[in-house]
């Protein structure tokens, strides 16, 4: 059995935000100049509201807020099906100050985030 393709990271905010990219690809010449990549990133935020927060930077937007099970059909629309948990619960999860460990398990539209060994959230299809 292969194992789920993981990205493992510690992250501590020594700036506003940190979006880790994965999936992302290099922006082409007809698409508008704003950003050199774009696509899947996983956010991390001193304000905590993006903290948890799965997005297609500069495509889709939101893919799963905090604590949702989100379901995406064959169309790309997506669907909150579930919950990880209390959005505020899990935040507590999270040292702001402190490093973090943050993983992200992604194969195919599997995808699921971790926070201090803590699941924030899961897409699927």
């Amino acid at each position: 059995m292969n194992p789920m393709p993981t990205l493992l990271a510690a992250l501590a905010l020594l700036a506003a935000a940190s979006q880790p990219y994965y999936r992302a690809k290099q922006r082409t010449e007809d698409e508008p100049l704003r950003d050199p990549v774009v696509g899947m990133q996983a956010d991390f935020d001193a304000s905590g509201r993006w903290t948890g927060v799965i997005m297609e930077y500069l495509l889709r937007g939101v893919l799963a807020e905090r604590g949702e099970k989100v379901v995406i059909d064959e169309d790309g629309n997506r669907r909150v099906a579930g919950s990880t948990g209390d959005p505020a619960e899990l935040l507590e999860a999270i040292d702001i100050a402190e490093w973090n460990d943050y993983t992200v398990i992604a194969k195919g539209w599997r995808m699921m985030l971790k926070i201090n060994g803590v699941t924030i959230q899961r897409v699927s299809r």
